[in-house]
């Protein structure tokens, strides 16, 4: 009698694994719109370095919005290895905080909070990250295993680009951080028809499996 529930599960499952973001940013060309809203967990945040594919020299930053103040410069693109890290230290639990980069090349500052960047756009792609291995500035996956936290992927030229369509790509530096909640603006609103239609798949699906396990 209780096959047909656990059935279910990997539905489920499946479900959740496809409405996570992916890395790296699946979308380019296409800018993040919005501020992405970031907060401190309150504890110790560490940042560890991905990757890098960008020709200019980036440095990163992490602004504390509470006390417009910055901590940093701390990695470089082009002398930081994949898994070096930074402590940035301890904020009190929700710090309105900024991932940011400086371009060292061009002088412009781009942040994940429109306000703090130069053209007025998003200037990073975040997502959860459950840990693991990432692939490095090559694009080969490397071999150090990162911890769970909250992935950080940056666009260092403005937008648009005209020297490269394809920005912003989001893969000029990457990090990974932990202690900190990094909210996105919402995508695109499905349409409520929508949510209707996938209540209406699982509940079909899960009614066969329980006609299945019931003969």
């Amino acid at each position: 009698m209780r096959l047909h529930k656990l059935a279910v599960l990997p539905l489920l499952a499946v479900g959740s694994a496809l409405l996570a973001d992916p890395i790296p940013y699946p979308n380019p060309g296409t800018p993040v719109q919005g501020s992405t809203t970031v907060t401190a967990n309150g504890g110790d945040i560490t940042g560890y370095f991905v990757s890098y594919n960008a020709g200019d020299t980036d440095v990163l930053y992490l602004v504390d919005l509470a006390t417009n103040t910055r901590v940093g410069p701390t990695f470089q693109n082009n002398t930081t290895a994949q898994g070096s890290t930074f402590d940035f230290g301890t904020y009190a639990a929700g710090t309105p905080l900024a991932f940011e980069i400086l371009n060292e090349s061009t002088g412009a500052t781009y942040s994940s909070d429109t306000a703090l960047s130069d053209d007025g756009e998003n200037h990073a792609y975040t997502t959860s990250f459950a840990g693991g291995t990432l692939a490095d500035g090559s694009g080969n996956m490397g071999t150090y295993v990162f911890p769970a936290g909250t992935y950080v992927g940056f666009e260092d030229l403005p937008f648009p680009s005209p020297a490269n369509n394809s920005e912003p790509d989001y893969n000029d530096l990457a990090f990974v951080f932990n202690d900190v909640t990094a909210v996105p603006p919402p995508a695109v609103t499905p349409e409520p028809s929508t949510f209707v239609l996938l209540g209406t798949g699982l509940v079909g699906a899960a009614r066969a499996l329980r006609r299945r396990f019931a003969l």
